[in-house]
């Protein structure tokens, strides 16, 4: 069975179809879930399950049971709701839940590893004409922090958008390797 996308659940709760659209069925259908069955081990709530909720507090179910229906635990509902309701209202919106889910990661900080340290690091060993490989090599031989060389190569491709030269150090150039012509026989 095929679950709905957000467009799907946003034609079911916009306001032209009206509120307790769903009958109870049609839900069990929708979510693929058996009655106390867990969803995969993924700990954020999707959008589907944040309309879920919101469509299923409106046909006055408990926390429990919209717990077993999303496959999550009422606990994590609880936060969900305290967390994301209309303030004056105390009401749950799936709309507002997404939007201040989204403004809360943008303004989490994240763990920055590539410092001005290592990409001054970085550029200086690139000058030496050192591969990103050999460069993540040489940092732990030197005990220096330093991020993969997948990065390092990040920032020479962005460099090189930008108009720098770290791309010339190296070994090709920045230029794309030729696929080798395959001979076939008669």
């Amino acid at each position: 069975m095929q679950l709905l996308g957000v467009a799907d659940y946003r034609t079911f709760f916009s306001e032209e179809r009206g509120k307790n659209s769903l009958p109870l069925p049609e839900w069990n259908r929708i979510l693929n879930l058996a009655p106390g069955q867990k969803s995969s081990n993924i700990s954020h709530l999707t959008d589907e399950q944040r309309y879920t909720i919101q469509s299923l507090m409106e046909l006055g179910y408990n926390y429990s049971q919209i717990a077993a229906k999303i496959g999550k635990d009422k606990s994590v509902l609880s936060r969900e709701v305290k967390r994301n309701c209309f303030l004056r209202s105390s009401t749950y919106s799936a709309n507002l839940a997404i939007r201040k889910c989204s403004e809360r990661h943008k303004s989490k900080t994240k763990n920055h590893r590539f410092t001005s340290t290592v990409i001054d690091y970085v550029n200086n060993q690139l000058a030496k004409d050192y591969s990103p490989e050999q460069l993540v090599g040489r940092a732990k031989i030197d005990s220096v922090d330093c991020v993969s060389h997948e990065r390092i190569y990040q920032h020479i491709w962005l460099d090189k958008k930008k108009g720098g030269s770290l791309y010339k150090h190296l070994g090709t150039k920045g230029k794309k390797y030729r696929k080798r012509q395959r001979i076939v026989e008669e």
